[in-house]
């Protein structure tokens, strides 16, 4: 059961790519759709460890779930499932190792490798 946590919450993360990708290489040619790119921010480590924002990442990642299930990216019946394991990944890791996620810089590291390196680690609970 565990494993299949950790990977419906990579497979966000994959299947996230490719609709930055996307996001990115078409900012220059449309508007940015200001909503998609709030909704993203529930992937921000520096908000993800701020326990008062918890209710709007919440609320944010159901936007990214949405998103990719109209994009057909993502299977709505996996929704309600991805939504625990947000919640729960909130609640175990980002609060727990604030200090990491509040400092973390986008702009040095990866966001996937360190939701990774949380989630494969010997004392988590999602090994």
């Amino acid at each position: 059961m565990q494993l299949a946590k950790l990977a419906t919450f990579l497979s966000i993360g994959k299947l996230l790519q490719p609709f930055l990708v996307n996001f990115q290489m078409d900012a220059h040619r449309v508007p940015f759709l200001h909503s998609e790119l709030v909704q993203v921010s529930a992937l921000d480590p520096c908000r993800m460890a701020d326990a008062a924002e918890h209710k709007t990442n919440e609320a944010r990642f159901r936007g990214v779930i949405a998103i990719l299930t109209e994009a057909g990216r993502f299977h709505e019946g996996d929704a309600d499932l991805a939504m625990i394991q947000y919640v729960d990944f909130l609640g175990n890791v980002a609060v727990k190792c604030r200090a990491e996620f509040a400092s973390f810089d986008t702009n040095i590291g990866r966001v996937d490798s360190l939701f990774y390196s949380h989630m494969t680690a010997l004392s988590s609970p999602y090994t």
